[in-house]
């Protein structure tokens, strides 16, 4: 998981975070809810765990709106 990316010097859960972050901004703007910090969609700091429960809340979220 410490792999550089073609992103370099993105680590894999750095890139894997930046992408969920992406789809965080997105359920916000069509919920109209702040589940994301704007500027945490282009850091490179990664989630610790798990990001499907992030990601399946921020989809159930987007779904809803």
């Amino acid at each position: 998981m410490d792999t550089e990316t073609c992103c370099e010097p993105w680590t894999i859960p750095q890139l894997a975070s930046h992408a969920l972050n992406s789809q965080l901004l997105l359920a916000a703007i069509l919920t109209g809810q702040d589940l994301v910090p704007t500027q945490d969609t282009v850091s490179t700091v990664a989630y610790d765990g798990d990001l499907v429960p992030i990601s399946d809340d921020a989809a159930t979220r987007a779904l809803g709106a």
